[in-house]
């Protein structure tokens, strides 16, 4: 490997860490060795990396909203990238990672406790799981494109009509109370 090889991919690795990528994310996509990447990011943020393993993905999709922001996610980046079931494209997941942000905070979902945004390592595992197929994406009878993991606790449905039946549910029920209120 040239000096310039290695210059870029000490450059990739810094764009990485600054991103907020795991050292062991980083140190996979740079191919520079864990210890390396670990020293560049005390350097970066004077502070050691966190330790630990990543979650798993079953440990990602907890509950519907998770599921269907991840979904977002996914659907943008099988669009952006390439070669994508053989391995992670950075690229196109920090692209897709990027509109699925842009959408969150411009939907201001931040503001709303029930909402918690994924974070670019969670999303490079629910990547991870797309190559090794312990996800895989489907399409709704309503065009919704939603997930579905083999280990899933949720009923396997589109979580995006689920959701937006129950918020129905809920309008309904409200107007109803309201109604009453008004005729007594």
């Amino acid at each position: 490997m040239t000096k310039i090889q290695v210059y870029e991919k000490r450059f990739e690795a810094l764009t990485l860490l600054r991103l907020g990528l795991s050292v062991s994310i980083v140190s996979k996509c740079s191919e520079l060795p864990p210890s390396f990447v670990r020293e560049m990011h005390k350097k970066l943020f004077l502070t050691a990396s966190r330790s630990g393993p990543l979650k798993e993905v079953n440990g990602i999709l907890k509950n519907t909203r998770v599921m269907i922001q991840a979904s977002i996610i996914l659907k943008n980046y099988i669009s952006i990238g390439n070669n994508i079931f053989k391995e992670v494209d950075i690229d196109a997941l920090i692209k897709a990672y990027d509109i699925y942000s842009d959408c969150f905070y411009r939907s201001q979902l931040d503001k709303d406790n029930l909402w918690q945004s994924i974070s670019l390592n969670h999303a490079w595992q629910l990547c991870r799981g797309l190559i090794s197929k312990e996800i895989k994406l489907r399409v709704c009878p309503k065009g919704c494109t939603y997930i579905e993991s083999n280990n899933q606790n949720l009923k396997l449905q589109c979580q995006l009509c689920y959701l937006i039946k129950i918020e129905l549910g809920r309008i309904k029920k409200r107007k109803r109370k309201r109604r009453l209120k008004l005729a007594e």
